[in-house]
């Protein structure tokens, strides 16, 4: 349990279907044109079937909750809309939401990881479920991971592995044909945390490593199966209360890191892959150790800014311009616990 407990500052994204609110006309009329980001990694090229044209479709972020008690996740937007998620599987009490495209880069999903029995459960937006197996020993304690690894548009799923530094990532999840991906990295200790994200502007996403003990990130290079080091540098103190961050803080298409100190409620942003002051740094949020940060676009200008879900009210409060202030937006999840745990999700709109 005490394992289970440190996971609750993990956040996860998905994206889920909603009408586009900006046409692009092309003359191209194929049936089945693949869809393509374009200007930045929260924007896509939709090809519209019925129209026979392009359309910009956006990803405008919110917050979903999990109640581990219930099994439930209940996912508010910012426009004050709700849904709730449940699932046909019988699940441990050890599980971890994660949440991502599984079928193509429009319509996601929401899904669980379940520690016990070492497998994720994805439902599609169907509510039929896919069961993945873990790819790990079951004795192994993992963290989720979601992430687009080969640049299909499609998201699947990974483990990172902290005492032996290994990551599993499946490189498909629907008709899997190729093989998983093994990488191994050092050094490998409880205070390691995986990153996933877009180090590049090419459409991949890659994974990455936060040592809090000495506060140096690792970040891999895309597109390739080897441990290489893209970058690795120092950033931020180093303080045992820090989260590490990944967004697109300035809307380039590329994300960077940033971290969150618990203690402080201070964040660090950095718009580099290198070491140095802190890009933006403010003070945000409620100040206790129920405290976790999320990243997501809150108000659809392409660009990721933070909220912070207080986990003693269920309050979550969001800041669209990444600065100290008053929330720009203020949501509330009810009947939370100490067990509930909160992740981002993706809107297409």
């Amino acid at each position: 349990m005490k394992f289970f407990q440190k996971l609750k500052a993990l956040f996860f994204k998905t994206t889920s279907e909603q009408p586009p609110d900006q046409e692009v006309s092309v003359e191209n009329t194929l049936d089945n044109a693949s869809s393509a980001p374009v200007g930045n990694k929260n924007e896509l090229l939709v090809f519209d079937p019925e129209k026979r044209i392009f359309v910009v479709k956006k990803r405008i972020s919110s917050v979903g909750l999990f109640y581990p008690d219930t099994q439930l996740v209940v996912v508010k937007g910012l426009d004050g809309s709700e849904r709730k998620v449940s699932f046909n599987s019988t699940l441990s009490s050890e599980t971890i939401p994660v949440a991502g495209t599984w079928v193509n880069n429009e319509i996601g999903g929401i899904g669980l990881y379940d520690i016990a029995n070492n497998s994720f459960i994805l439902q599609k937006h169907d509510g039929t479920e896919i069961i993945v197996a873990g790819t790990t020993t079951p004795e192994a304690q993992c963290l989720p991971l979601v992430g687009d690894w080969d640049g299909d548009g499609i998201d699947s799923v990974g483990l990172y592995d902290l005492h032996q530094g290994l990551f599993f990532l499946h490189k498909k999840i629907m008709g899997q044909t190729e093989r998983d991906i093994v990488l191994q990295y050092q050094p490998a200790h409880a205070n390691i945390r995986p990153l996933v994200g877009k180090w590049e502007v090419n459409g991949y996403e890659a994974i990455g490593l936060y040592d809090r003990d000495n506060a140096m990130f690792y970040l891999h290079t895309p597109k390739t199966e080897s441990a290489e080091i893209y970058r690795a540098f120092k950033f931020g103190p180093i303080n045992p209360y820090t989260i590490p961050l990944v967004g697109d803080w300035n809307g380039n298409g590329q994300d960077n890191i940033g971290i969150y100190e618990t203690d402080k409620g201070l964040f660090n942003l950095h718009n580099r892959h290198e070491g140095g002051i802190a890009d933006n740094f403010f003070l945000f949020g409620p100040v206790h150790a129920q405290t976790v940060p999320l990243v997501g676009d809150w108000d659809g200008d392409s660009k990721d800014s933070v909220a912070v879900y207080d986990g003693l009210t269920g309050m979550v409060y969001f800041s669209n311009a990444n600065c100290a202030g008053d929330a720009d937006k203020v949501l509330q999840f009810e009947q939370v616990t100490p067990k509930c745990l909160p992740f981002v999700v993706h809107q297409m709109m």
